[in-house]
């Protein structure tokens, strides 16, 4: 489905429904295009760096505003590999030195992890 026609959709159910319900769609939807370019920032700037802190690894990282998404309320424990936490400090630098006041809260439980043997 396109963008487009989310946004549409959207609209029409603000007009129907009132801003109270669309509230939350709306932030997920803007989370979803500033997370794409965050990602394709990062990329550009690790580049433009002409090294690569994430060894090979490709990271796909979603931002979310706290308020828009149903959460877990307690992150679940998770001991990733010194690999990945790599990666998960390389892109938690790069944010905050862009975004200041703004905490990174890494929700595991919440995307997939693929590795290829």
């Amino acid at each position: 489905v396109s963008d487009d026609a989310e946004r549409a959709m959207i609209a029409k159910l603000k007009t129907e429904c009132g801003y109270q319900f669309t509230s939350k769609l709306e932030g997920m939807f803007t989370d979803m295009k500033l997370s794409a370019d965050t990602m394709d920032s990062f990329r550009g700037h690790l580049l433009d760096r002409g090294d690569d802190p994430l060894g090979g690894i490709e990271l796909s990282v979603h931002v979310l505003t706290t308020g828009f998404w149903p959460t877990a309320q307690v992150a679940t424990k998770c001991n990733m590999p010194v690999e990945i936490n790599r990666c998960t400090e390389a892109f938690k630098k790069f944010y905050l030195s862009n975004h200041n006041g703004r905490r990174l809260t890494w929700q595991t439980n919440m995307g997939p992890a693929d590795i290829k043997a």
